[in-house]
């Protein structure tokens, strides 16, 4: 058996011994005796929670000795048997432990994790050349219990019974609990039989349960890649959920093979479901290959669904070595779709290059669009690239167009780099339109701490126009800081127009705090 089957194995048998705090239940003696077996027994089995084996055994065997009528002798007896499994005392021994257990406490809630622990030994014991436990498994692949069941199967099938793919595939059929169907869709997906595989598809295909369905997907890609594509390309083509699907191209573009890029570019581009062909895209996104690329391009250019171009763009911007990018300006600045024009310019941002930098400033000085030029300013803040900052201020202090200089404001105050708000003083000071300037105000007291009230507090009183003074007022009020109380209450008492008074009572008000109330009364008193 493999070295990953073997974990497999352990994962899956593990998933039965349900390490969950056990409840205390009442115990069935006197007084105090009670109270002193609960603590006894919790002792013991957190040290089986901490994995300290050699510990948990003598404390259970004192509980078990010491409290033979606690009602959690059951639990104590099961851990007891459990902990020697893990000292590696000698299999057998423990697998009649497990029996003894069983026979002296047939209702236990711990006996289906007994039974599903003993179909985990007799499966070692048999491959240990002890074929007599062989026939233990057989007989507890015939019990009631389903998980049972499953467990002693999954085990005949690591022994080698052909037998065992048939009562597998019969617990599927009769089983009606989602959870254990998608148990053993993946005990199937270890049989590396034609049938095992033909199942599998049938599984996801037909199973009542779109997880099971979906499980049954994720089986079959982990099997060889040659077969594994071609039975994920029929359920691909199928029309069964669109869900499973989106699973069974994801599992595909897994397979890691150059084979898998046909499949997903001819659902790309199939016109069918948007969903089915978006996730064929991000699966080509997730292939490392130049084919996957260059496909992404042909998606980008033939697509006829604007959503599964716009999902093109992202997966090529996404890619590592930038190839895409050429294309993704060329959409920007020429593509008829508006929307397109303007994905394109947002996802040139994803590309992490000096030339991605280089595309948006090229497409920010050659569209005749405003809104693409302005989603290329934001495009830039977001690529965060060097220049960034000096090229913003170009823009806010010379553009002739006021909403594009004042993108350039905004876009500046996101970029949140040192250097930023430096440059909004800039602006503030030499900008010629007031709008950009007050913008620019704006943009400094979102930040809200005691240099920008400062930096505010300062521009009031050196600024000499009055709707700039204004905007520096009710900026100041923006802050909600007692910082700005000073400044704006000389304001309120000796500013040079009604308006602007007026605006300084109102920004006190709109900061709220006690300080501020205070102000506002002693201006009431005066």
């Amino acid at each position: 058996m493999t070295g990953r089957l073997m974990n497999l194995v352990a994962v899956y048998v593990a998933s039965f011994v349900v390490m969950a705090a056990v409840p205390v239940e009442p115990l069935s003696l006197n007084d105090g005796m009670q109270d002193e077996a609960a603590k006894a027994y919790a002792k013991a089995y957190d040290l089986v929670l901490d994995e300290q084996w050699n510990a948990a055994k003598a404390a259970l065997e004192a509980f078990v000795k010491q409290y033979p009528r606690s009602s959690a002798i059951d639990a104590a007896r099961f851990w007891q048997c459990y902990v020697r499994e893990k000292l590696n005392e000698n299999p057998e021994s423990v697998f009649e432990a497990y029996t003894a257990f069983i026979k002296d406490y047939p209702r236990s809630k711990w006996v289906n994790d007994a039974k599903s622990n003993m179909a985990r030994l007799a499966y070692q014991l048999a491959r240990a050349g002890k074929p007599q436990y062989e026939a233990t498994l057989q007989s507890m692949g015939k019990a009631e219990d389903e998980e049972v069941q499953l467990a002693a199967l999954y085990a005949l099938q690591n022994v080698g019974d052909d037998r065992a793919f048939s009562a597998v595939v019969n617990l599927y059929r009769k089983s009606t609990d989602e959870k254990l169907r998608s148990k053993i869709v993946y005990v199937l997906g270890e049989f590396r039989n034609d049938s095992a595989l033909t199942v599998l598809v049938d599984i996801a295909g037909s199973d009542r349960s779109v997880s099971v369905r979906r499980n049954a997907v994720y089986a079959i890609g982990n099997r060889n890649e040659a077969e594994a594509l071609r039975a994920l390309s029929q359920i691909v083509r199928s029309q069964t959920d669109i869900k499973v699907r989106e699973a069974a191209l994801y599992a595909a573009a897994n397979l890691k093979t150059q084979e898998v890029v046909p499949l997903l570019t001819e659902t790309a581009l199939s016109g069918q479901e948007e969903s089915v062909s978006r996730a064929a895209v991000y699966a080509l996104g997730n292939i490392d290959y130049a084919e996957a690329g260059k496909s992404l391009q042909t998606i980008l250019r033939d697509a006829r669904d604007e959503k599964v171009r716009e999902a093109a763009l992202y997966a090529l911007a996404n890619r590592d070595n930038g190839a895409g990018l050429g294309v993704l300006k060329e959409v920007a600045l020429k593509d008829a779709n508006g929307k397109l024009r303007k994905a394109a310019t947002y996802a040139i941002a994803n590309v992490r290059s000096a030339e991605a930098s280089a595309a948006l400033k090229e497409i920010f000085r050659s569209s005749s669009d405003a809104e693409i030029r302005k989603a290329a300013l934001y495009s830039m803040a977001n690529h965060e690239a060097a220049d960034a900052e000096t090229f913003f201020l170009e823009v806010a202090l010379n553009s002739k167009e006021t909403e594009l200089a004042k993108t350039a404001v905004y876009a500046l105050s996101n970029l949140r780099a040192k250097g930023a708000r430096g440059k909004l003083m800039e602006v503030v000071k030499q900008a010629k339109s007031t709008e950009v300037r007050k913008a620019a105000l704006y943009q400094i007291a979102h930040e809200a701490d005691a240099e920008a009230v400062k930096v505010l507090a300062g521009i009031l009183k050196e600024e000499t126009d009055p709707d700039v003074r204004l905007a520096v007022v009710h900026a100041l009020g923006n802050t909600g800081s007692d910082e700005a109380v000073p400044a704006l209450v000389e304001v309120a008492k000796s500013g040079d127009n009604k308006r602007l008074r007026t605006a300084a009572v109102s920004a006190l008000g709109q900061i709220g705090t006690d300080k501020a109330r205070a102000a506002l009364i002693e201006i009431l008193q005066q």
